[in-house]
C-alpha cells in the first residue's frame, strides 16, 4: 500500500520536543535515582519507537537533525519496531515505569491504549501540534472520549478495480460502492 506522510517535519519535531519536556522524560542522577523537570530537558533521553516501513530514512534523518538543533543536550534514541507482536510489546512497555516517550502506533490501537491509561492527553497541545489543519476524518482515530491522544500520521489510498464485463454478466448495473 502506498502511504503519504501527513505530518510535516516541523510538526513531528514539535511532537518529539513536547515529549522531551513531558513528565515521562527522565534524567538519571549520579546516585541512580531519576528526576523529572519540565524546565529543562538537557541531559535527558527521548525514546521514540517507529514502526518498520512507516518512516522514510531521509525523513527520519531530517526530523532528527531538526530535533537536535531545537533541543541541544537531549539525546534522541530512535528504535525501529517490527509489526509482528507489536500490540503485546507496546502493552508491556506502557505498563512499565519508563515507557518510550513517543510511539508510532496503528490508528486502530489508539482507543485501546488511551482507555488503558497508556497515552498522554494531548488535547491542550493540539493547536501547537498543527491540529487546527487536520481533517476530522484523519483525526477521528486519534481521539478517544473527546480527548486527543495521538496525532494523525498517514493517509492510505485505496482503489477498487473490477472487470466491467464480469460485473455486467453477474447482473450488476452500478459500480461498486465507495
Amino acid at each position: 500500500m502506498n502511504r503519504r506522510l501527513i505530518a510535516a517535519i516541523g510538526t513531528a519535531a514539535l511532537v518529539f520536543s513536547v515529549a522531551a519536556c513531558s513528565s515521562s522524560s527522565k534524567s538519571t542522577t549520579s546516585s541512580g535515582s531519576s528526576s523529572s523537570s519540565s524546565s529543562s530537558a538537557s541531559g535527558k533521553t527521548l525514546t521514540v519507537w517507529l514502526m518498520t516501513g512507516d518512516n522514510p530514512a531521509d525523513w527520519v534523518s531530517s526530523v532528527t537533525a531538526d530535533f537536535k538543533a531545537a533541543n541541544p543536550g537531549v539525546k534522541l534514541d530512535i528504535e525501529v519496531q517490527q509489526w509482528t507482536n507489536i500490540v503485546q510489546k507496546v502493552t508491556a512497555a506502557l505498563s512499565q515505569n519508563n515507557p518510550p516517550d513517543v510511539i508510532d502506533i496503528g490508528n486502530t490501537q489508539t482507543p485501546y491504549y488511551a482507555a488503558a491509561g497508556g497515552l498522554m492527553d494531548l488535547t491542550s497541545l493540539k493547536s501547537a501540534l498543527g491540529g487546527d489543519g487536520w481533517t476530522a476524518s484523519m483525526n477521528g482515530s486519534a481521539v478517544y472520549q473527546g480527548k486527543q491522544y495521538a496525532a494523525p500520521w498517514y493517509a492510505g489510498g485505496r482503489a477498487v478495480m473490477y472487470n466491467k464485463k464480469l460485473w455486467a454478466a453477474a447482473g450488476l448495473t452500478s459500480t461498486p460502492p465507495r
